[in-house]
């Protein structure tokens, strides 16, 4: 025997075929050991399929396909006016009901279009109202505002505010009651010494004892007015302004113009060492330190300020009527603010459109409805809508346990569609037309309001059965077309644009026309030519339908 024949290794082959046989085994055994925590998925072994209650060419079919028994599917006629299914076993139900689509036409209805030119009048009031007015006003004078402010050519554009500062309090009267005894006339009378007489004058001594001494309170000062004209003012400013008793405040944008009031007069005083009231001192007038001006922007927000008095102030109050104390001073008056003018007006001429058309009708709505453990064998009744016949709803009614039907699912038009509010009704309407983009006039207002709309549905040819209604092409719920005129041969009016008496805007020696070869090229919504060469005939809506699948 040689030395070393039994400690001969492994060869490199042999160890990697062992690795890979004992990968392979490795990799057979871990379902089998995972297979305690790892759950197949259960099937539901019930039956699946749909019902389709739909009308074709005014009659109700009712087509029934089951996914294990016939995968085809089975159609007849529903003589009775609606469509009958009894549950089967099944997990859940899918209740799909579409309402009737609303016509898009009438018979004696023939659409109109013709031209109307607009006059559009309006003011925009240059005080606190203004950027309302001006947010409320028409999109071109919005656009023209600020170029129309700007052009220098009619001065009156820019308002000019009065402002009037409040005025101050008036001085109070005097009335002091002194005694005669007090070596101020004869004295020989005895009722003058009586005891407390010259303690409690009014109350203790007789009225011929006691002498009034009167003085009138001091005048408050005069009025301010500043007279402001508008420089600088653009469609973004906003205007405010207060007028009180404290002060009188003009802002635009970020300037303005504050007054405040003129001064108070003072009261009327007893000197006692002279024995007479003395006249308060009239306030000050007003003055232009009494104002303040802050002016931001490109430019002086105003300007022509002068600066004066009015002769309105408050006369200091009476020594006499204090005797009485009828009248109370000390009140001030409130200032004010006056724009003139107080508007600014503007007017556009604007050749007119004249549509009378009919806009599409809503689609029927599409209501879903996830019905689950429904006991196998109730009944149930499907009718769809159907203008033509009178059935306003589309409608699932169940079988109740006392024999009577009870609506479950129903279906109208659907009212959340774009243009909802007007799809379905004759519209009667000028549009304006400032530029031949605006003809014809179906591409630009309402460009979808004439096109029919339908519900989406969920059956369809998959799933092991073929769809009848996808198949038929019946489109359910499916609105009405409009009817309308398309286009108009040109308009012979050129559009002006006016802001306080000056045009800033006008088009003349532009004709207004539609594009070259319309009436020849132009093609109905749906594809279809003219009717009778002259316009687009609208189209009726479809009848709903109901659909169920488990």
């Amino acid at each position: 025997m040689k030395k070393g024949l039994h400690t001969r290794g492994f060869t490199l082959a042999e160890i990697l075929i062992t690795l890979v046989i004992i990968g392979f085994v490795a990799a057979l055994g871990v379902p089998m050991l995972g297979q305690k925590r790892v759950q197949k998925p259960t099937l539901d072994m019930g039956k699946h399929g749909t019902i389709e209650c739909y009308y074709e060419n005014d009659t109700l079919y009712q087509f029934t396909s089951d996914n294990v028994d016939d995968k085809q599917g089975t159609v007849r006629v529903a003589e009775e006016g609606y469509c009958s299914f009894e549950a089967p076993s099944a997990g859940r139900f899918v209740f799909q009901v579409i309402g009737a689509g609303e016509d898009g036409y009438s018979d004696d209805f023939t659409p109109q279009t013709n031209q109307n030119n607009l006059n559009e009048t309006g003011v925009i009031r240059v005080d606190s109202s203004f950027q309302r007015d001006l947010r409320n006003a028409p999109e071109w004078v919005r656009e023209f505002w600020d170029r129309q402010w700007d052009s220098g050519n009619n001065p009156t554009v820019r308002p000019t505010y009065t402002l009037l500062s409040p005025v101050g309090k008036a001085g109070r009267g005097k009335c002091e009651p002194v005694l005669i005894s007090q070596g101020l006339g004869d004295s020989s009378n005895l009722n003058c010494q009586v005891d407390g007489c010259s303690v409690d004058i009014l109350n203790s001594c007789p009225e011929e004892c006691i002498v009034r001494k009167t003085a009138d309170g001091g005048d408050s000062g005069k009025q301010g007015k500043v007279t402001a004209t508008v420089n600088e003012i653009l469609s973004s400013s906003d205007i405010s302004f207060t007028a009180n008793d404290e002060e009188t405040f003009l802002k635009i944008g970020n300037a303005y113009i504050k007054l405040s009031p003129s001064g108070d007069g003072g009261n009327a005083v007893y000197n006692t060492y002279i024995a007479e009231a003395v006249k308060g001192p009239n306030g000050a007038d007003w003055s232009s330190d009494e104002m303040e001006i802050q002016d931001y922007g490109s430019g002086t927000v105003f300007s022509s300020t002068n600066n004066s008095n009015t002769e309105l102030f408050q006369s200091g109050g009476s020594g006499e009527d204090a005797c009485n104390s009828t009248i109370s001073y000390g009140n001030k008056i409130a200032g004010s603010i006056t724009v003139n003018p107080a508007s600014i007006a503007y007017h556009s001429y604007v050749p007119g459109l004249r549509a009378h058309f009919m806009l599409a009708g809503a689609p029927g709505a599409n209501v879903t409805r996830l019905f689950e453990s429904i006991p196998a064998g109730t009944e149930f009744r499907l009718q769809p809508a159907n203008a033509s016949k009178s059935i306003i709803d589309s409608k699932v009614q169940m079988k109740g346990a006392d024999g009577s039907w009870k609506d479950l699912v129903w279906a109208n038009k659907d009212s959340t569609v774009q243009f909802s509010g007007d799809r379905g009704m004759v519209l009667d309407q000028t549009f304006p037309v400032r530029s031949s983009e605006d003809l014809p006039f179906d591409r630009t207002y309402y460009p979808d309001a004439f096109l029919p709309l339908s519900p989406s549905i969920l059956v369809s040819s998959v799933n092991g059965y073929t769809s009848k209604i996808a198949t038929l092409n019946l489109e359910p719920g499916k609105s009405g077309a409009g009817t309308f005129k398309p286009y108009l041969s040109g308009l012979s009016a050129y559009p002006t644009y006016t802001i306080n008496n000056v045009q800033v805007e006008s088009s003349a020696n532009v004709t207004i026309s539609p594009e070259e070869g319309i009436a020849d090229n132009f093609k109905c919504p749906d594809g279809s030519d003219l009717y009778d060469g002259r316009f687009c005939k609208g189209t009726q809506g479809n009848p709903g339908a109901i659909i169920i699948s488990w």
